[in-house]
């Protein structure tokens, strides 16, 4: 049952779901007909759209949004106390914490993928990350023929990571959701909860690409004065990043769970620095209309995750530390937090080039530049 309202000479009808385009017009005219100027429907999902894209009001409805995501934060360090098994209670000395971490190291599995050597993948990973594309049929095929499931999700991994630095979400969440049923139901369980975790970061990136086109197809009817977006459009996008969102937030839980229970250290990082992303490629088109508060709450979201990846990460070593800034510097960067970002790179350069890690290093120096490019349009912007 709807809720009616009326808010300056509008009816507004508030339903948990969308109504119909046939009921929905049925209402305008019903409401143009009993003396008022129009006659609206404002669904559940279109209001928490409307939240997120004014952020600035989310402190006053905290029920509709930040909860849920930390509830969610909540559930990954319930995970990882079962994992590690630790408590720094006060009075402990370093040499008691320490010994507490190398027996429970003892009990996890450690790995997942980073540890695990095919030099034929080698070879082809290689290839990606120098732009040759004609290593994506020759990794397709030698899965095919690997007749190990470890190799083949380690190829499928591969494949995922290159989808999604190269912005095909389709790709990325079509391989993820091959990988899941060939991990789902064996001893995989840590494979499985890392791919359900890209299915929902690709989820995710696609209802961001809806979105950034939504806003600033909103910013250039401001700006015009002419709609380039129908009410039934703007119904449909709502619809679509609701559907993709919805299903994202699905995948993300199982895979938080999923990683729990497989006592693998590096499932459960790789899950929680997918959750990090989820969150900042869904506020980063409002980085990009210079939305500053509507990028608040995934700070909160990646600091909060940051603080966790940086517990579990000297359980592996000093590369999975380096791994862990780099990754919190990209996200950083992506929500316009340039000098926190640089700052974290530099720490990234200075244990990898204290540690040796050449390709690392050239990794952060690389990221370093990129940054540095988008200082450099952002102030050219400004000054227009």
């Amino acid at each position: 049952m709807g809720k009616w309202q009326f808010i300056s000479g509008t009816v507004a009808f508030f339903t948990g779901i969308c109504m119909r385009e046939p009921l929905q017009r049925e209402l305008r005219d019903s409401s143009i007909n009993a003396g008022f100027e129009d006659g609206i429907n404002l669904s559940n999902e279109y209001i928490e759209t409307l939240l997120r894209k004014h952020s600035e009001m989310i402190d006053e409805f905290p029920e509709l949004n930040y909860p849920r995501v930390e509830a969610k934060l909540n559930e990954i360090q319930e995970a990882l106390e079962q994992l590690t098994n630790i408590r720094q209670e006060q009075g402990q000395t370093t040499e008691e914490i320490s010994k507490a971490r190398a027996d429970t190291k003892k009990e996890l599995a450690i790995w997942l993928f980073l540890n695990y050597y095919d030099e034929k993948l080698s070879e082809l990973q290689a290839r990606l990350y120098q732009g040759d594309d004609s290593a994506i049929p020759e990794l397709t095929s030698y899965r095919a023929v690997i007749g190990n499931k470890k190799k083949c999700l380690l190829a499928m991994n591969i494949l995922v990571n290159h989808y999604l630095m190269k912005g095909d979400f389709e790709a990325s969440e079509a391989i993820s959701r091959e990988a899941v049923n060939l991990a789902e139901g064996s001893d995989l369980t840590a494979y499985e909860a890392y791919f359900r975790s890209t299915i929902a970061r690709s989820l995710s990136q696609k209802a961001g690409q809806i979105d950034l086109i939504s806003v600033h197809r909103i910013k250039l009817t401001n700006l015009t004065g002419i709609p380039y977006e129908t009410a039934d459009g703007k119904q449909e996008t709502i619809r679509k990043m609701h559907e993709y969102q919805e299903e994202a937030d699905k995948e993300m839980s199982l895979a938080i769970r999923l990683a729990g229970e497989s006592m693998n250290l590096e499932a459960l990082w790789q899950v929680l620095n997918n959750f990090a992303w989820k969150e900042v490629v869904l506020a980063y088109p409002h980085f990009t209309i210079g939305n500053v508060q509507g990028i608040e709450h995934a700070l909160r979201v990646v600091r909060s995750v940051f603080e966790r990846l940086t517990t579990i990460a000297p359980y592996f070593s000093q590369e999975m530390v380096i791994r862990t800034y780099l990754s919190y510097s990209g996200m950083l960067s992506l929500m316009g937090k340039f000098s926190e970002a640089l700052a974290f790179l530099r720490n990234a350069e200075a244990i990898a080039q204290k540690e040796g890690n050449n390709g690392l290093l050239a990794q952060a120096r690389k990221m370093r530049q990129d940054i540095d490019k988008m200082i450099e349009n952002e102030s050219i912007q400004s000054k227009w």
